[in-house]
């Protein structure tokens, strides 16, 4: 009896005190250390049974022993039950963390995006800022965003219209070329040859 009691007291008093399972492998330790408190219980109480059934009145003392079995096993099962949710708060917890860093990777990339593009924006109004207009006036030091628009239009305009005098000039110099070619042919064609009929003697 003294060793079953000895079994008891430690086991009140392990139950008694908190669980703490900081990390994965302090909580393993605990899980390990609780189904070795199980199996400890129940060879306590075979023990106990054996006692008891040397003694006359079995029954009370068996029913004795399962209900100290009953209350090791079930502080057992509640320590269990905090690890268990202890494990799913940090999986919960970690499922939060790693949403969060995607969504503030993705948040960055689209912030550096942004920046590069008001970068390259700044870079064109720069340039367009320095070049002089067609007309030779020159810039003033702040330009707004509809001047350097209306100078882009400009621009554009000047160039389609460079384009077009260019084909146009091209068309004409084909024109002139196969006149100058359909003229050159008909100079050079030989004179028709007179057949015998047209032929008078001398």
């Amino acid at each position: 009896m003294t060793l079953i009691r000895c079994l008891v007291a430690t086991f009140l008093l392990v139950l008694a005190g908190v669980v703490s399972a900081a990390t994965a492998e302090e909580r393993q330790a605990d899980l390990e250390r609780i189904r070795v408190e199980r199996a400890q219980a129940q060879a306590a109480y075979a023990l106990r049974e054996h006692e008891c059934r040397q003694r006359f009145a079995v029954t009370s003392c068996i029913d004795e022993a399962r209900r100290e079995r009953r209350q090791v096993i079930d502080r057992l099962r509640e320590q269990e039950i905090r690890i268990d949710e202890a494990r799913r708060k940090e999986r919960a917890a970690q499922r939060l963390e790693d949403i969060r860093q995607k969504q503030s990777a993705e948040e960055s990339q689209r912030r550096d995006a942004s920046a590069r593009d008001r970068l390259k924006g700044t870079r064109r109004h720069d340039v367009l800022t320095l070049v002089a207009p067609a007309s030779g006036a020159a810039s003033g030091p702040a330009r707004s965003a509809s001047d350097v628009q209306a100078d882009e239009a400009r621009h554009r305009a000047e160039y389609d219209k460079r384009q077009q005098e260019a084909q146009r000039h091209r068309e004409e110099v084909e024109r002139r070329n196969a006149e100058r070619a359909a003229k050159g042919k008909a100079r050079a064609a030989p004179l028709p040859v007179p057949d015998a009929s047209s032929v008078t003697s001398p």
